[in-house]
């Protein structure tokens, strides 16, 4: 039996040697961890002799290999490890003026627009310029809240969508019940390389998590299908 803590509540586990390397949930908790490889002794051999045998830890029984827990393909791609205590991956916000270019453009035109025209006629130019460049100002400041307010926080356990401001929503799927990702980007979003993320489960129907105008949506899919078991 291999024994080891879960990295979420710290209760004690145990399992079978034949799950070392692999991922299992904890029955308290119900998080993932990934089971630590089973120790194995290792015997020094003269040279040009041939590969001893492998006992078990405990003395001369029969040659027990041990599994090798699979390649960890997240820290091959520069992420946290897909195993120990939970770790931040990324954040990602929706894109602000990227996947709105035309209603940015409209924005900034009242603010500049609105300025040049105080600039340039006194009195009720000055006035109207003002509440133009003002309106203009007041749209893009709660555009930017707004896309702050919608953050997908990826971790090296789960995926989760944080929505709201003053009141908050939050979903969450653990990366071993990841069942699909759908990723939706119109021709012109792929020329702005924003687009859609939809996540669903094995247990749930539909798509649980979905957020739109992401940044770079296929290298969200790829950190996620790095800590999916696929």
């Amino acid at each position: 039996m291999i024994t080891f803590t879960c990295d979420k509540c710290e209760k004690r586990l145990e399992v079978d040697d034949e799950l070392a390397g692999q991922k299992v949930e904890c029955p308290f908790c119900h998080d993932v961890n990934r089971v630590p490889a089973a120790a194995a002794t290792v015997v020094a051999r003269p040279a040009g002799s041939s590969p001893p045998s492998r006992r078990s830890a405990g003395g001369d029984g029969p040659v027990v290999d041990r599994a090798a827990p699979p390649s960890d393909r997240p820290s091959e791609m520069g992420l946290p490890p897909d195993f120990g205590p939970e770790q931040h991956v990324l954040t990602v916000h929706p894109a602000l003026f990227r996947a709105r270019p035309f209603r940015a453009l409209l924005a900034w035109g009242l603010v500049v627009g609105g300025g040049v025209l105080a600039a340039l006629v006194p009195g009720a130019g000055l006035i109207g310029g003002g509440a133009l460049a003002a309106a203009g100002i007041v749209w893009l400041v709660v555009w930017w809240v707004t896309t702050k307010t919608i953050a997908l926080v990826i971790t090296n356990k789960r995926t989760t969508l944080r929505t709201g401001l003053l009141s908050r929503s939050t979903k969450e799927i653990l990366h071993d019940r990841v069942q699909d990702i759908q990723v939706s980007q119109s021709f012109f979003d792929r020329v702005c390389r924003v687009g859609r993320i939809g996540l669903s489960s094995s247990g749930e129907a539909g798509v649980e998590i979905e957020a739109g105008d992401l940044p770079n949506p296929t290298r969200i899919r790829e950190v996620i299908d790095a800590y999916r078991n696929v």
